[in-house]
C-alpha cells in the first residue's frame, strides 16, 4: 500500500441566474481621481441599497478585473478560454456582456485541473489588475471577501458579503435635515445620500443637533435637493473615522 494523497486544485464551470446582486464597475476619469471621489461613488451604492433593501438579493458580489497586460491580453484567457472559443480575449469580453449564454454552450462541464495550465496562467489566478487594487481595497474594508470563485475569461475575483453586513449599509443612519448653514462643518468626511426617487449623493462633513438630527450646508443641500425636514441617509467615509 503506497499510503499517497495528494490534492488537486481544479477550476468548475458554475452558473447562476437567480441572484445574487451585482454592483458593477466604475470607472472616474483621471481628472477627478483625488480627494476619495471615486471611494464616495462606490459608497454611494451602499447607502442605495441600505435605502431600497428589499430590492437587492440577501448576498452582494462583484466581479474584479484581472490581471491583463498592455495590450489587453489576458495569459490566462490565452491558456484556457482561447482553446474553446477561437476567439481573442477583448472580443469575448464585450460578448459576455451582450449575451453570457454562449460561454454555457462552448466551455467544457469537466474540472480544469489547475496544474496543467502554464505557470503564468496559474499565477494570475485570483488576482486582480494593478488599477483595479484600489478598488478591491475598498470592498475589503466594507467586508467584501473572495469567495473562491473567478472569472472565466480572465481569473478575476469575485468578491461578496451579506447584503446587510456591508459596512456603509450598516452603519448608515437615516435623519431629518434640521438646518442648513451657510458656514463651513468642521467634522470628517461623510458619504450622504437624499431619500428621494431620484436618488443623489455625495461626500460632505456633517453636524447634528442634540437629537440627532442633521445639520447640512447649503451646497449639500442643492446637491442633494434636501431640504430642512427631509431624511438623508449618511456613513463615515472610511471606516476608522466611526465615532470621531
Amino acid at each position: 500500500m503506497l499510503n499517497l494523497r495528494k490534492e488537486i486544485p481544479t477550476l468548475h464551470l458554475v452558473m447562476e441566474h437567480n441572484g445574487p446582486s451585482e454592483i458593477g464597475s466604475l470607472f472616474v476619469h483621471p481628472d477627478y481621481r483625488r480627494g476619495g471621489s471615486g471611494r464616495t461613488l462606490s459608497l454611494a451604492r451602499f447607502l442605495f441599497i441600505a435605502q431600497h433593501p428589499d430590492s437587492f438579493d440577501p448576498e452582494v458580489i462583484a466581479e474584479m478585473r484581472g490581471v491583463i497586460d498592455e495590450q489587453g491580453r489576458s495569459v490566462f484567457w490565452d491558456s484556457l478560454g482561447k482553446h474553446f472559443f477561437d476567439l481573442e480575449y477583448p472580443k469575448t469580453d464585450y460578448l459576455s456582456i451582450v449575451n453570457k449564454e454562449f460561454i454555457g454552450d462552448l466551455m467544457p462541464r469537466h474540472p480544469i485541473y489547475i496544474p496543467l495550465l502554464p505557470k503564468e496562467a496559474q499565477e494570475v489566478i485570483g488576482k486582480v489588475h494593478k488599477k483595479t487594487e484600489p478598488a478591491l481595497k475598498i470592498l475589503n474594508s466594507e467586508g467584501f471577501r473572495f469567495d473562491k470563485m473567478v472569472d472565466i475569461f480572465d481569473a478575476g475575483p469575485v468578491v461578496s458579503c451579506a447584503r446587510d453586513e456591508i459596512r456603509t449599509a450598516r452603519e448608515s443612519v437615516s435623519a431629518p435635515v434640521v438646518q442648513i448653514t451657510n458656514e463651513p462643518i468642521d467634522s470628517p468626511p461623510y458619504v450622504v445620500s437624499n431619500a428621494r426617487r431620484e436618488f443623489r449623493a455625495c461626500q460632505s462633513n456633517l453636524a447634528f443637533d442634540d437629537h440627532g438630527g442633521v445639520i447640512i450646508t447649503s451646497p449639500v443641500s442643492k446637491a442633494l435637493n434636501a431640504d430642512i425636514g427631509n431624511h438623508v441617509r449618511y456613513a463615515t467615509l472610511r471606516p476608522q473615522e466611526k465615532g470621531k
